[in-house]
């Protein structure tokens, strides 16, 4: 069996007013004794979108700066 993982790191709460500025996924397969092995992963990061809202308390979850977000890729 195949699974694939997600994770989402974001600028707060609400899709209507933050942005999403990192994702991460695994895929793993479950082995005949029920182990998972890692498959692949992918890891994207990107700067969040013009007019969205940065809430400063997402930095402490995220361990990211203003700064460095800003220097990544936009959309």
């Amino acid at each position: 069996m195949k699974l694939l993982f997600f994770d989402l790191e974001t600028t707060g709460f609400g899709c209507e007013k933050c942005a999403i500025v990192q994702i991460g996924a695994i895929a793993v397969e479950l082995d005949s004794n029920n182990n998972l092995k890692p498959i692949d992963a992918i890891n994207l990061k990107m700067c969040p979108r013009k007019g969205k809202w940065v809430d400063q308390r997402s930095f402490a979850f995220t361990g990211f700066t203003i700064d460095e977000l800003m220097t990544w890729q936009d959309d």
